[in-house]
């Protein structure tokens, strides 16, 4: 207690900011990683069971969009107010595309949306990435989506920038009936290294003129008579701020992360 009584009100300020962060995360973390989900053009989609169809509803561009997948592989798309869209996905043998050097590895598919053919060929999933090849034997680039400081932008497969939609492309709907592979928020060592940078800052703090006398033990005689310098005074107070405004953002950063 007459140690804290000791620190400045700068100091005493920066511990309690680093201690509310603490609390705060790790209340949010385990919160966040029981929310299963699964990402979506750069968005996170809460899932939830409804009887035997999955349901996956979220935001898209500031949009609430819901997608709800039935086992007879039927997909309900529908963005805001709009009329739901309805997707079906057929597995197709014949769809492969014949002579084709993948035609051994592809799974015949065709995909419709509101009865009209969206797609039909063969489609093959694994290790994170999707391949699709019509039926005439042409491979289909999905739609690319990049985010430049929260402005969102999205190219077709010949790369020309299109307007942006949160309606999905043949492979999201492949994807999103085929039990997708669900993730969460907040990743843990992100949370272990922001407590370890609280945790270093609270010692930098705590023991300020300790930790400066005992650097100066290895480099002059009687270390406990010297006194810092402006100088000196200004590094530390530099480093506190940098230390505790990492802390924060590897908090916040962390719980950002879908693992």
């Amino acid at each position: 207690m007459a140690r804290w009584k000791n620190l400045s009100r700068f100091q005493q300020f920066l511990l309690i900011l680093q201690a509310i962060f603490l609390v705060v995360c790790s209340v949010l973390y385990p919160i966040f990683a029981r929310m299963e989900g699964i990402s979506y053009r750069d968005s996170f989609l809460r899932y939830r069971a409804e009887g035997e169809n999955a349901v996956y509803s979220g935001k898209v561009d500031g949009v609430p969009v819901t997608f709800t997948a039935s086992p007879d592989k039927t997909l309900v798309f529908q963005s805001g107010d709009s009329i739901p869209v309805t997707y079906t996905v057929t597995e197709d043998p014949s769809a492969v595309p014949k002579d084709h050097d993948m035609s051994d590895v592809l799974t015949g598919v065709e995909v419709r949306r509101d009865g009209e053919i969206l797609f039909r060929g063969g489609w093959y999933t694994g290790s994170g990435f999707d391949i699709l090849v019509d039926e005439d034997g042409n491979q289909i680039a999905p739609t690319i989506t990049i985010s430049y400081g929260g402005d969102e932008r999205q190219y077709s497969a010949d790369g020309q920038p299109i307007t942006p939609s949160s309606e999905p492309d043949a492979a999201d709907v492949l994807n999103l009936t085929s039990s997708p592979v669900l993730v969460h928020r907040g990743d843990g060592m992100a949370y272990l290294g922001g407590t370890f940078l609280v945790a270093l800052n609270a010692v930098a703090i705590l023991f300020a003129d300790e930790l400066f006398h005992f650097d100066l033990r290895f480099q002059i005689r009687h270390p406990e008579r010297a006194e810092p310098s402006d100088w000196e005074l200004f590094t530390r107070h530099a480093g506190w701020v940098v230390l505790t405004v990492a802390a924060i953002l590897v908090y916040i950063v962390g719980l950002t992360v879908l693992t």
